[in-house]
């Protein structure tokens, strides 16, 4: 199972439910924990044998906007789906079997 994408997915939707409760419950400023939570590409350049002083995380080049997460979203909701139904279908062989 490819985690990351498992993990985009989930932050997406964790996302779409925040969102939704911040422009509904309007709080306090100094009272508002909520979690924001954005998606950017990052370019990451690494050269063999060299190595940074402190951290390097890349360089983010600009952030995704809802229509490109909605898409990313359909896309790979639909990779996950069809890899729950091959892992339960490569389950119920295993078990069949015994």
């Amino acid at each position: 199972m490819d985690t990351k994408i498992n993990q985009f997915c989930k932050k997406y939707l964790e996302k779409l439910k925040n969102d939704k409760d911040i422009s509904e419950v309007k709080l306090n400023y100094f009272q508002d924990y909520r979690e924001r939570i954005g998606f950017c590409i990052t370019e990451y350049s690494n050269t063999p044998n060299c190595h940074y002083l402190g951290l390097y995380h890349g360089n983010n080049l600009f952030f995704l906007d809802e229509e490109d997460l909605k898409y990313l979203y359909e896309k790979y909701s639909k990779k996950l789906q069809d890899e729950m139904n091959k892992n339960i279908e490569s389950v119920k062989q295993m078990y069949g079997q015994s």
